[in-house]
């Protein structure tokens, strides 16, 4: 009588494990899901939302093992990597990555397939691996499960700081996407007069317009939020404008202005 309590318990706390391996490797898996859906965002104020919405509906669907195999590909990248240079407006697209080097990548890509391995061998074989009918398979069982969930808390901790890394990224950028996108512009005006400017200190606001054409065509005044070079430049609130003779017509100059 003693030996069936003693199994039915020893039973029952194994179910008990199982069901909380079974739940963390659900936790992580959501966790997965949650980054692949930060990896790649648009921060416009109008579009963000809708941005996450769509990759979140695209992975609702997906297994466990679909969802790791293009978390591999898109995340988890090597050391090297060179970003073709894009033109920079209000609207920025945000890609996130997991950088490790050659050997830390294989280990983390490694780590994760062990993963989505022991769930299926939980789910699908357990009970066929071990006689769970016997009192000492059933503890032997119990070790297994255990040392299961450790390996998935460890996992699970990893993914939760890549997902928190990216979530403060996020905000920083987020919070500063005036300052960001509107950076390059600064420096084009600066870059203009710099390369325009004639003797006497002053640059035409046409000569440093068709130079930031011609150099940095990717950049526009509305960037800025202005219509206008001239407007820009005025915006920046760095130069003086000022209406000068130039060939018989009047134009628009400007300089920095005086402290």
């Amino acid at each position: 009588m003693d030996n069936d309590l003693d199994l039915a318990f020893e039973k029952s706390e194994m179910h008990r494990l199982l069901g909380l391996c079974l739940l963390k490797i659900q936790m992580a898996e959501k966790t997965i899901k949650q980054i692949y859906t930060l990896q790649n965002i648009n921060l416009d104020e109008s579009t963000v939302e809708k941005s996450v919405l769509g990759l979140t509906e695209r992975t609702k669907n997906l297994g466990m093992g679909q969802t790791l195999d293009r978390f591999i590909e898109n995340f988890i990248i090597e050391t090297e990597k060179n970003a073709d240079e894009e033109a920079q407006s209000k609207s920025i697209n945000l890609q996130s990555y997991i950088i490790k080097d050659s050997k830390e990548k294989l280990q983390a890509i490694n780590d994760l397939k062990n993963l989505v391995a022991m769930r299926n061998r939980l789910v699908h074989n357990l009970l066929d691996r071990h006689e769970t009918w016997k009192l000492n398979s059933i503890i032997e069982t119990q070790d297994h499960l255990k040392n299961c969930i450790s390996q998935t808390d460890q996992q699970l901790n990893v993914l939760r700081s890549w997902k928190e890394s990216i979530s403060i990224g996020i905000r920083f950028l987020a919070e500063n996407l005036d300052y960001i996108s509107q950076e390059p512009i600064k420096s084009a005006i600066h870059e203009a007069y710099d390369r325009n400017k004639r003797d006497d200190g002053w640059c035409s606001v046409n000569d440093a317009k068709a130079w930031i054409s011609k150099n940095m065509p990717y950049l526009s005044p509305s960037q800025f939020e202005c219509t206008t070079w001239q407007q820009a430049i005025h915006e920046l609130k760095e130069f003086t404008i000022k209406t000068l003779d130039s060939e018989m017509k009047k134009q628009k100059y400007f300089r920095p202005s005086k402290k």
